[in-house]
């Protein structure tokens, strides 16, 4: 009965990620244009568009096609000076908060002088605030722009308005795959007005919701590891309930971000991102305090965690729909990441099935406990890493690393000199796949680009990205947080208290979850400029099986 429930539980949550995913869009190529000028607008953005600020716009708009543009992480050249070169016309609109009335003006001027030329309205992206791009003229059809770098309709990479300038000039080879998006009878604009405040509402809770998930769950662990070497007592053992439940909640907040975009697909402010996030969770804790109430902590852990990893790998196997914009996730809009999953998302992937696997190990029987073990660690590393999924390559090292430490440690005890050879040779293999898969689809990866330019590349791709993760480290010193988290799990592991170590001793599983964790995370400060995110997760997660253990007596097939 429990496993006819669980498939039914995860062929749920496929479904409905699938349902929210939709099909894929067709698009429609642009065509070159006779002739085109660029309006350059400070300030626009799609709400005022939407709300009718400047008649002229909206108007341009709902006949053509438009996108959010992302703000640029390096530098790039500006518009005007792109598009100056190709003889493209260009007219300064001024500032559309500062000025709608003059700037509508300027565009309803220049679509009167050439009612058969194409229209370029660009508000460029600038330092904190996105931008926003409208194009309308012959052929364009109405709908959203669509680029191959961003991987989604409504959002371009600031590098794709001046391709698509001088494409519609007449002067550049291609657009960089950037289409059109048929609207199909909707209103493009007001989507993308939608899609902006959810990104600005998104974005504003997001702290919120790390912190409390941060905090919550690190003092759980923290309370339960000091709990296990105190005496038995009343007080104890509600102290113990506490944190257990406590523990419980924090681990459910990952998956309710995600759940809660099914119940509205785009809040429009960050008090309802926090009440669904937090009612979600807190539907969820209710659930899984169910199943630890009948089962025990342990199973309560692993059931949040199998969730939380569940709805990650069907999401992104669904094509991503929920994930953008949540708060373990990037916003599109801030230009890191625009598809795939990033390094929270594939910490928290890695690390709750790190933590459901070492858990479950004492309620299952070794014959069933190592494949289904080793089935859902491949899953979750394929998911994460490959180039059509979560496009994290770094995974494919570090996730490898992580998952062969832990099955290794766990069904022979230790580490052997021979199976280190085997993990970095399995580590070797995977990276090799990620660049096969990024050959056979065409997404470029960091890993394969370096393998592009042959062992120069792959040497100098190596030190860019060690150079980069010391500068993350030299411009944050806050994410020194990381060693600290892996620092704590090191103690933990290799001077254990005494009610630790027997845990650890009991359970071959957790030990090895902690041993995995932090081999990891080690590799993870190496390859990921934002290891932080690595090494907190893997660590908090390990450090919550272990804490578990720690309070929960053994018992075969409990």
């Amino acid at each position: 009965m429990r496993q006819r429930f669980a498939r039914l539980l995860i062929a749920s949550v496929f479904a409905a990620l699938l349902a929210a995913a939709g099909c894929a869009p067709a698009s429609e190529p642009l065509p070159r244009a006779g002739s085109l000028t660029v309006v350059l607008c400070r300030s626009l953005t799609a709400k005022q568009v939407a709300g009718g600020t400047l008649p002229s716009a909206a108007a341009l708009a709902a006949r053509g096609a438009s996108a959010l543009v992302a703000r640029p992480v390096r530098e790039y050249e500006p518009l005007a000076d792109a598009v100056a070169r190709a003889g493209v016309r260009v007219v300064q609109a001024g500032d559309a908060v500062a000025d709608p009335e003059g700037a509508d003006a300027a565009i309803a001027r220049v679509v009167r002088e050439d009612p058969r030329g194409a229209v370029l309205v660009v508000s460029e992206p600038s330092d904190g605030s996105h931008g926003f791009v409208t194009v309308a003229g012959p052929g364009v059809e109405p709908g959203l722009l669509a680029s191959m770098n961003a991987h989604a309709a409504g959002v371009l990479a600031a590098d794709d308005v001046a391709s698509l300038a001088l494409f519609l000039a007449g002067d550049g080879a291609q657009s960089r795959g950037v289409d059109v998006v048929p609207s199909r009878g909707t209103d493009a604009t007001e989507r993308l007005a939608r899609l902006e405040a959810y990104y600005g509402a998104a974005r504003a809770a997001q702290a919120p919701i790390v912190v409390a998930f941060g905090v919550l769950a690190g003092l759980s662990v923290l309370g339960l590891w000091g709990l296990a070497a105190a005496a038995d007592s009343a007080r104890t053992r509600y102290w113990r309930l506490v944190a257990h439940r406590s523990l419980l909640f924090a681990l459910c907040l990952p998956s309710a971000t995600l759940l809660s975009r099914l119940v509205d697909r785009y809040p429009q402010d960050p008090a309802r991102v926090l009440v669904l996030v937090l009612g979600i969770a807190g539907a969820t804790w209710l659930a899984m305090s169910a199943v630890l109430e009948r089962r025990g902590a342990a199973a309560g852990v692993v059931a949040a965690s199998a969730l939380t990893a569940i709805v990650l790998a069907a999401d992104q196997s669904a094509g991503a729909p929920l994930v953008p914009g949540t708060a373990f996730s990037y916003s599109p809009l801030d230009g890191f990441r625009y598809y795939g999953m990033g390094n929270e998302g594939a910490a928290l992937l890695v690390g709750s099935w790190l933590a459901a696997a070492a858990l479950s190990s004492d309620v299952s029987k070794r014959s069933r406990w190592l494949p289904w073990t080793v089935a859902g660690g491949l899953f979750a590393l394929v998911v994460a890493a490959l180039p059509v999924l979560g496009a994290n390559s770094a995974v494919a090292l570090w996730g490898t690393v992580t998952m062969g430490v832990f099955v290794v440690e766990a069904t022979h005890g230790r580490v052997r000199v021979r199976d280190t050879a085997g993990i970095a040779a399995a580590a070797a293999v995977a990276v090799g796949l990620v660049v096969v898969a990024e050959r056979l689809f065409g997404a470029a990866t960091h890993v394969g680009g370096a393998v592009a330019g042959g062992s120069a590349g792959v040497l100098a791709a190596a030190a860019q990205r060690l150079a980069a993760v010391i500068r993350a480290y030299a411009e944050h010193p806050t994410a020194l947080v990381g060693f600290a988290a892996w620092g704590v799990l090191a103690w933990a592991r290799i001077r254990p208290p005494a009610a630790l170590a027997r845990a650890m001793e009991a359970r071959p599983a957790v030990r090895a979850a902690a041993t995995a964790a932090l081999t990891g995370g080690a590799f993870a400060s190496l390859v990921e400029d934002s290891s932080v995110i690595v090494m907190v997760l893997l660590a908090l997660y390990a450090g919550a099986a272990l804490a578990v253990a720690a309070h929960a007596p053994r018992t075969e097939g409990e």
